[in-house]
């Protein structure tokens, strides 16, 4: 019996690897990009690659939102808007979303508390779990219940089990590393910029949001870390609209016209979507095993 209920279950269960591909922007003191790690920062990396994702959505405007997909060939990184979110209709007006960056190693200027010089080099293909978050922008004193509909502007891939440098809230360069914990993210910082040693909890956030990189940044899981996409609260009551989903992790996404409340939103496989009578067999198993 607990056998036929479990082959009922999975014929419902989207069971997806959360693992995707990544370019990633290494920064060096010079020796042609081998030399120590040095501090740098380049905005947009890690980039997540080949996934459709809404990266502007400040406006209730829908054909103002754009989307963005990235791509790497042998020379360069490429990320280009779209008006869709199946990435298909480019959007055409030379937006700052389309961008190349050459992956040879490259003389760079970067800049923290102070400003230097610094080389700097791309790689792609790095293969690391995905957690895309809604990003919400909320102005000062940015309380948590600010988080809504109208406060999101993008879904922000976040790389998990990865070492990058970035700025932190001091303006200092610092090694990061995001984990999951349970059903949430754990953002790490390191003094050493290759993350060894010991690191110390920057951020956590969950399917509720809370404040992330910077003071006016929160963050809320949409999908990743066993967590289904779609599913995510915001700190006050939930929205009356819905934020329209988006096809870059298609596995993962709830469909259109399925109701949240009419399935569990997060099974022992992680990702799921389940009609009603999948639904009451979830709920037998969990009894019976």
């Amino acid at each position: 019996m607990k056998s036929f209920l479990r082959s009922l279950l999975l014929l419902g269960c989207s069971c997806p690897a959360e693992s995707a591909s990544w370019a990633l922007a290494k920064f060096t003191d010079g020796s042609s990009c081998s030399g120590t790690p040095q501090g740098g920062e380049e905005p947009g990396f890690p980039m997540l690659l080949d996934s459709c994702e809404l990266s502007f959505r400040g406006t209730s405007d829908k054909s103002k939102w754009t989307w963005t997909k990235a791509t790497c060939s042998a020379t360069e990184v490429t990320r280009i808007g779209y008006t869709d979110d199946k990435c298909t209709i480019p959007r055409g007006d030379s937006s700052s979303f389309d961008q190349k960056w050459p992956m040879a190693c490259t003389s760079t200027t970067v800049c923290g508390l102070v400003c230097g010089l610094a080389e700097r080099s791309i790689t792609c293909g790095s293969v690391h779990d995905v957690v895309i978050a809604k990003a919400y922008m909320i102005e000062p004193p940015a309380p948590a219940s600010g988080c809504s509909e109208r406060s999101l502007v993008s879904h922000l891939p976040i790389i998990i089990g990865a070492c990058y440098i970035r700025l932190d809230d001091t303006s200092s360069f610092v090694g990061m590393k995001a984990a999951c914990d349970g059903q949430k993210v754990v953002m790490n910082k390191y003094a050493a910029l290759d993350c060894s040693g010991t690191g110390t909890e920057f951020f956590s956030f969950g399917g509720t949001c809370a404040q992330g990189f910077n003071k006016n940044g929160y963050l809320a899981i949409e999908s990743g870390c066993g967590n289904s996409s779609g599913t995510t609260t915001a700190a006050t009551t939930t929205p009356t609209t819905t934020t329209p989903t988006t096809t870059a992790r298609t596995t993962t996404t709830l469909s259109s016209s399925s109701s949240p409340s009419s399935a569990p939103s997060v099974s022992k496989c992680g990702m799921i979507a389940l009609p009603n009578f999948l639904a009451l067999t979830w709920l037998l198993i969990r009894c019976l095993v």
